[in-house]
């Protein structure tokens, strides 16, 4: 029997326990930064991946083995401090995705259910409007694979739904002329780096995935 399309179950070989203190020693690892380097933190991202309990949390865990690696790498203060933020968030995603030592099957349930104002990295926005709107028959298995997909997803989330940019000055709407530079001429060339900054809230998320799951089913897409 084929499984729901938002069911990200993957078989993996690690206890709830294990997984749990996995990510645990992740976060000590990331916060200890200043005495110990990112490969170490790459290690235990690479397991994580391997074990991952379903495909999102093995996606996190590839982009903080990328990030770990940027950080190592990085030598300017500003870009560091950029890095780690980073690092930090997609971190904190991972706890919020096997918190209690109870890995969620769907990534939304992370998410505060009252919070619908919440803003969404958009990046793990993409990854679960993928995961929910793609039959598992025809998902992508790896999480390369996944990544170079997002920017696509991210394009189809903005002809449906308002994103959002954050910086230094704040948050604001992303202007529709504005799409076209950050989604569709940097998709085609520096990945998920076209994500970046780049936010969407909770509620928008939710009505954006209902509507392109209608639009897929009229164009005969099935579930």
């Amino acid at each position: 029997m084929e499984k729901r399309a938002d069911n990200l179950q993957m078989a993996g070989g690690m206890s709830n326990e294990n997984l749990a203190a996995l990510v645990r020693r992740m976060h000590e690892r990331h916060a200890a930064e200043g005495t110990t380097e990112g490969p170490n933190l790459q290690v235990m991202a690479k397991t994580l991946e391997i074990h991952a309990p379903h495909r999102i949390v093995a996606l996190l865990a590839r982009l903080v083995q990328i990030d770990a690696d940027a950080l190592g790498r990085a030598r300017a203060e500003p870009l560091r401090g950029e890095l780690a933020a980073r690092l930090g968030e997609r971190l904190r995603w991972l706890q919020d995705l096997v918190d209690g030592g109870a890995p969620k099957s769907n990534a939304q349930a992370a998410m505060p259910a009252e919070a619908h104002d919440v803003l969404v990295p958009l990046e793990l926005a993409c990854a679960i409007a993928y995961f929910q709107l793609t039959p598992p028959r025809k998902r992508m298995e790896s999480p390369s694979e996944v990544l170079d997909v997002l920017p696509m997803v991210a394009i189809a989330l903005s002809a449906v739904a308002p994103l959002l940019r954050a910086d230094g000055e704040g948050v604001g709407k992303l202007p529709p002329q504005e799409v076209q530079a950050q989604l569709f001429d940097k998709a085609r060339s520096n990945g998920t780096q076209a994500l970046e900054r780049l936010r969407i809230r909770r509620s928008d998320l939710d009505a954006a995935i209902v509507v392109l799951r209608e639009a897929r089913m009229s164009f005969g897409g099935g579930v």
